[in-house]
């Protein structure tokens, strides 16, 4: 349980053109974290961009700019474009929305900055907990566990875990990777 967590590049909505778009594959259908922050609220997203400008933080936190990038990412989008993400994702994962920025004006004359989002495809429906075998119960029971215990526990750990004969020997990696998806929003938040 020792290995580093993965660090995604983030994407930064004011790096969209004036006028321009960006699609986003939302991995998961809320934010995976929120919190009070120096700038207020914050949640964080992940989803997968193509072709877009995307940072990397080295364990330094010193950002390098990638341009061109296609793969996860990290973001932090505005309150309402949160609420809106939300609503669109509508309890699915991988759907995929299109953030358009532009200019509105205030009564007064001012411009300011604002991102509107539109759907492009439904994603697919979130695994319920209900759904769950009896090793996958006894595996996220154990992981909670260590939580409680003060331990982290990271996606590579669940998949390793994952793969005791204890839990039934049957958890593919692919599905431990989707019981940490469905559980890490409260494992996060507890972290932070």
């Amino acid at each position: 349980m020792s290995e580093e967590k993965e660090r995604n590049p983030a994407f930064k909505l004011k790096d969209i053109g004036m006028f321009k778009s960006a699609n986003i594959k939302l991995d998961c259908s809320s934010p995976i974290a929120s919190g009070t922050g120096k700038y207020g609220e914050w949640n964080l997203w992940v989803g997968f961009v193509t072709n877009q400008k995307v940072y990397n933080r080295d364990a330094n936190n010193k950002e390098t700019l990638v341009e061109g990038y296609t793969g996860k990412v990290i973001f932090f989008p505005t309150e309402p474009v949160n609420k809106k993400l939300i609503e669109l994702a509508n309890g699915n994962n991988e759907v995929e929305v299109k953030i358009t920025k532009s200019a509105k004006e205030t009564a007064k004359g001012s411009l300011y900055t604002n991102y509107e989002v539109e759907k492009l495809s439904d994603g697919v429906a979130s695994s319920a907990a209900s759904s769950l075998t009896t090793g996958e119960a006894l595996l996220l029971e154990d992981v909670d566990s260590l939580r409680k215990d003060g331990i982290a526990v990271t996606e590579a750990d669940i998949i390793t875990i994952a793969e005791e004969e204890k839990y039934g020997g049957d958890i593919s990696k692919e599905r431990a990777v989707e019981l940490y998806k469905i559980f890490s929003k409260e494992w996060l938040l507890w972290v932070m």
